[in-house]
C-alpha cells in the first residue's frame, strides 16, 4: 500500500487540520557532517504526541563535532508550513539544521498495527532528501555533558525512536518521514487454535460504533481459502488450517475503507506473526531435526546472543559462525538454525540465559525481544537479497529459537565488508575458491554441482 508521487499527499495536510493550534507535533532530526562538505541530515521525523500536556515542550539541540540532534514541538499549522517549505531546494529549520533536497520525492503508505515505525496502525508520508555527492562521518558521537554513541546511526536508532531500525541499509535514512497513527480500528491481538481457527480481537475508538469485517485469503500450495467474518463483541474467526503458507488479511468498514491490515508468508510478514504462534508447541519439528541431525539444510546452536562479536582474539564467535551458516543456507538450499539445541543434540533451549541477557524475569515479552534482536542483528550485519524468518517455539518445556532461511533468488549472500563466499555442504559451511565464483553466480547450477 504505497503511493509515490511529487506533489504533497493530501491525507497529510487533513491531518493536519485536526490539530491546527495545538502543540502537539514532536520534530525530530539527527545530522551529520559530511567528509567532503556541507551536511546531511540522516533521518527527520515529526510525529503526534497525544499525551505530552506536561512535558517540557523547550526546543533541544544537541552539537557534537560530527553531528547535531535537534527537537521541537510544532503545531498542525506549522507542521503543513514546515511541509511547504520542503519543496524548496533548501529548507533551514533552525541555526546549522538544513535540508537539502535533489529528488522532491513523496511516499505515502498505510501501516498495520505494529509496524516498524511505531505500535499503532496508521499511515506516513516520506519525503526524500537523499544527496549523491558526499559521504557520511562514521566516528564515534563524543561530546561534554552529551550522551555517548557508536556511530551516527546509534544516535539515530535512539534519538528518532523507530519501532525498528536497521542502521546503516535502513531505507529510511535521509527521509523526513511524517507519522500520522490513528485509534479508530484495528486488529489488536490473534490466536491459531489447533483446530484450524483464527481468532482476531479488534480494538478501537469506533469498533463498538460502526460495522467491521474482516476480509482475505489463506493459502497453502495452490489452493486459496476466501475469508470473510463481521467483527463482533470485537471479535472474529475465520478458518485458518495450521498448515496454511500465507495469509492476507483486510479489517475494513462499509464503506470498504481500510483501517488495518496484516499480510504473512513463509518468510516475510507485515509486523507481526500470527500463523503459528511463535510460542506454539514445537516438539515435532525440533525432534524431527534431531533425528536427522546437522546436514544440508539443519544447524544447531546452544544460547548464543545478537549482541556478540564476530571475532574474539582471532577466532570466530558463536554469532559468526551462525550468520555465516544463514549465508550458506541462502547461497545454497535453505535450512534451518536451532538455537538452543546444543552439539550433541540435546535441547537446552534459551530460557535460562535469557534473564541474564535481558536484565528482566523470563517472560513472552522478553522472548519476543530476543527474537526482534536476532531478526535485527542478521539484517544489519548480511547483505544480498535474503528471506528468512526468526521465530520460538517450545519443546520439552524449553524454549527454542528457530531461523528458516529460504534459497536466494539472486546469489550471492554474504556477509558485510566480508566478500567471502560461504556454501553449505553436509554439516559445514564451507569457502567458495574464488576460482569457482563465476560458475557459482553466473549459472542456475546448484552448490553440489560447482563444487564438484
Amino acid at each position: 500500500m504505497l503511493l509515490t508521487s511529487t506533489s504533497i499527499p493530501s491525507p497529510l495536510r487533513v491531518y493536519f487540520t485536526l490539530h491546527l493550534g495545538q502543540k502537539i507535533f514532536r520534530r525530530r532530526i539527527v545530522q551529520s557532517s559530511r567528509t567532503r562538505s556541507g551536511r546531511v541530515v540522516n533521518c527527520c521525523v515529526v510525529e503526534p504526541v497525544f499525551d505530552s500536556e506536561h512535558q517540557s515542550k523547550e526546543t533541544k539541540q544537541f552539537v557534537y563535532s560530527d553531528a547535531v540532534l535537534y527537537e521541537d514541538w510544532l503545531s498542525g499549522k506549522e507542521c503543513d508550513e514546515f511541509v511547504f517549505s520542503l519543496a524548496n531546494t533548501l529548507t533551514e529549520v533552525a541555526n546549522g539544521i538544513e535540508f537539502s533536497s535533489e529528488r522532491r520525492s513523496w511516499e505515502l503508505a498505510q501501516l498495520p498495527f505494529m509496524n516498524s515505525f511505531m505500535e499503532r496502525a496508521g499511515s506516513v508520508a516520506s519525503f526524500d532528501i537523499r544527496s549523491d555527492s558526499g559521504t557520511q562521518s562514521l566516528a564515534p558521537l563524543i561530546g561534554w555533558n552529551l550522551a555517548f554513541y557508536p556511530d551516527i546511526f546509534a544516535a539515530v536508532r535512539e534519538w528518532i525512536n523507530l519501532r525498528e531500525y536497521h542502521g546503516e541499509n535502513d531505507g529510511r535514512n535521509q527521509k523526513v518521514m511524517f507519522l500520522m497513527p490513528e485509534n479508530n480500528a484495528f486488529i489488536a491481538s490473534a490466536e491459531q487454535s489447533t483446530e484450524g481457527r483464527l481468532t482476531l480481537n479488534v480494538a478501537g475508538s469506533l469498533v463498538d460504533e460502526h460495522k467491521f469485517a474482516i476480509v482475505g485469503a489463506a493459502s497453502t500450495g495452490s489452493r486459496v481459502t476466501q475469508l470473510r467474518a463481521e467483527i463482533s463483541n470485537g471479535q472474529a474467526n475465520v478458518p485458518v488450517a495450521r498448515d496454511t503458507d500465507s495469509l492476507e488479511l483486510y479489517l475494513i468498514d462499509q464503506s470498504g475503507e481500510i483501517f488495518d491490515f496484516h499480510k504473512e508468508g513463509k518468510f516475510a510478514r507485515s509486523g507481526r506473526q500470527f500463523l503459528r504462534s511463535p510460542h506454539a508447541p514445537g516438539n515435532d519439528r525440533v525432534k524431527a531435526a534431531i533425528e536427522l541431525g546437522e546436514g544440508p539444510q539443519i544447524e544447531f546452536k546452544p544460547f548464543v546472543t545478537p549482541e556478540q562479536r564476530l571475532n574474539e582474539n582471532n577466532n570466530k564467535t558463536k554469532l559468526a559462525e551462525i550468520l555465516n551458516t544463514v549465508a550458506a543456507f541462502s547461497n545454497s538450499g535453505g535450512g534451518a538454525i536451532f538455537i538452543g539445541v546444543d552439539d550433541d543434540c540435546q535441547v537446552v533451549g534459551i530460557d535460562e540465559k535469557l534473564p541474564a541477557w535481558g536484565n528482566a524475569g523470563f517472560s513472552e515479552q522478553l522472548v519476543d525481544k530476543f527474537v526482534g534482536a536476532w531478526r535485527s542483528a542478521i539484517r544489519d550485519k548480511i547483505e544480498g537479497e535474503l528471506a528468512f524468518k526468526v521465530s520460538a517455539v517450545e519443546t520439552e518445556a524449553k524454549t527454542v529459537l528457530v531461523v528458516d532461511v529460504a534459497q536466494s533468488v539472486s546469489r550471492p549472500v554474504n556477509l558485510k565488508d566480508n566478500s567471502t563466499i560461504y556454501v553449505r555442504r553436509g554439516a559445514s559451511n564451507v569457502k567458495l575458491a574464488p576460482a569457482l565464483w563465476s560458475a557459482f553466480l553466473g549459472s542456475e547450477a546448484t552448490t553440489r554441482e560447482v563444487l564438484n
